[in-house]
C-alpha cells in the first residue's frame, strides 16, 4: 500500500507513506524470526533458502511475476489512455498476449516429456520473454495494431514456457519433504511478485508523469489535476489544444514501465544458469539424474502381480492343501 500510494495518492515524504512502510518493514522481520526460530512446523521454511537451486526459482518467480502482471495491467491501461481504444478494442488487442501465452505453455508439457529436460525450455521462455518485453518499446501514440499482435504474441509465447517449467524445475530440485512446501512457498512470492509489480509500476507511472506534466508549459495547471485523477480522457472536446502534450506524458510514464521488465527478464534468464538441470526419469519420487551424471537414481518400478497370478498362485496353494 506504501509503495502503491508513494508518488501518487501521498508524497513520499507524507507520514502515512512512512508509516505504513516502516510498519510492513517490521512484521517482515519479525515473520522471519518466527519462522527461523520459533516455529515448530514453519510456513516457509527457510532450509529452501539455503538450497542454491529451490532459492534461485523461487527468486525468479517473483521477478518473473512481477513483470507479467504489471505488463496484463498496464497494457490495456496504455490502449485506452494513450490510444483511446474502447475497453472492448483493448481487450481484443491482449488477446494473442494471452492466447500464445496458453499455446506455449500447453506445448511445454509434452516438450519435457519428449526429451526429459526443463531447463532449455525455461531458457529458451526467458530469452523470448526478454526480447518482447524489448519489443514493447516500439508501442507509442501511432503505432500500428499488426506490430501489438506481433509483439505482444512473442512476449506471451516466452511466458508460455516459463511459469510450468519453472515450478517443473523446482521440484525436481526439491527434496521429496519439501515438494509441497517449496511449490506453495514459490505460489506466494510470485503473487508477492505481482503485488509489488503493479505496486512499484503504479508510482513509477504517475512519478513520471507528474514530473513530465510539471516540466511542459503547454498543460495548464487546473489540467494537470484532471489528468493525474484521471478524470481527462483522449478525446476531450473541451481540450483538444493540450491532447499532444498530455499523450506525451502518459507515454513517458508507460515507457518507463516497458523499460523495467527487460533488464528483470534479463536477470531471470542469467539466474536460471546457476539452476541444477535434472534429467526427468520416472516419477517424481524416484528422482533422476543431474546434467554431467553427477546424480543417479533407479527409475525401475514394482510390478505387481496380475489378477491371472494371482489366481493361478491362489490355486496352486489350495491343491497343495488338499
Amino acid at each position: 500500500m506504501a509503495i502503491n500510494s508513494g508518488g501518487s495518492m501521498w508524497a513520499w515524504k507524507n507520514v502515512k507513506t512512512v508509516s505504513i512502510l516502516t510498519i510492513g518493514i517490521v512484521m517482515l522481520f519479525v515473520f522471519i524470526i518466527i519462522e527461523a526460530f520459533f516455529a515448530r512446523i514453519p510456513i516457509i521454511p527457510l532450509r529452501l533458502f539455503r538450497q542454491k537451486s529451490p532459492a534461485v526459482l523461487i527468486l525468479i518467480g517473483f521477478l518473473h511475476d512481477f513483470a507479467w502482471q504489471s505488463t496484463q495491467y498496464f497494457v490495456p491501461l496504455y490502449y485506452q489512455t494513450v490510444r483511446g481504444f474502447t475497453p472492448l478494442k483493448s481487450a481484443m488487442l491482449i488477446v494473442p498476449f494471452l492466447l500464445a501465452q496458453g499455446l506455449a505453455g500447453a506445448a511445454s508439457g509434452p516438450i519435457m516429456a519428449r526429451y526429459a529436460r526443463y531447463m532449455p525450455i525455461l531458457r529458451t521462455g526467458f530469452a523470448i520473454w526478454t526480447i518482447g518485453a524489448g519489443l514493447k518499446l516500439l508501442f507509442n501514440e501511432h503505432t500500428h495494431v499488426a506490430v501489438y499482435v506481433v509483439v505482444l504474441a512473442v512476449e506471451g509465447a516466452g511466458i508460455g514456457w516459463v511459469h510450468q517449467p519453472g515450478l517443473v524445475a523446482l521440484q525436481a530440485n526439491s527434496a521429496d519433504e519439501d515438494r509441497a512446501v517449496a511449490t506453495g512457498t514459490r505460489n506466494v512470492f510470485r503473487s508477492l511478485g505481482g503485488v509489488v509489480g503493479i505496486a512499484v509500476s503504479t508510482a513509477a507511472y504517475y512519478t513520471t508523469l507528474s514530473k513530465a506534466l510539471s516540466q511542459t508549459s503547454a498543460v495548464p495547471e487546473w489540467l494537470r489535476d484532471r489528468v493525474l485523477d484521471g478524470t481527462w480522457a483522449v478525446g476531450d472536446p473541451n481540450t483538444p489544444e493540450f491532447e499532444s502534450a498530455i499523450i506525451d506524458a502518459r507515454m513517458q510514464g508507460f515507457r518507463v514501465i516497458f523499460i523495467t521488465t527487460i533488464p528483470l527478464m534479463a536477470l531471470c534468464l542469467l539466474a536460471s544458469f546457476f539452476v541444477d538441470d535434472i534429467l526427468l526419469k520416472g516419477d517424481a519420487g524416484q528422482g533422476g539424474m543431474r546434467e554431467g551424471g553427477q546424480m543417479t537414481r533407479s527409475t525401475s518400478t514394482p510390478t505387481v502381480p496380475s489378477d491371472t497370478k494371482r489366481d493361478d498362485s491362489q490355486q496352486a496353494e489350495a491343491s497343495k492343501g488338499q
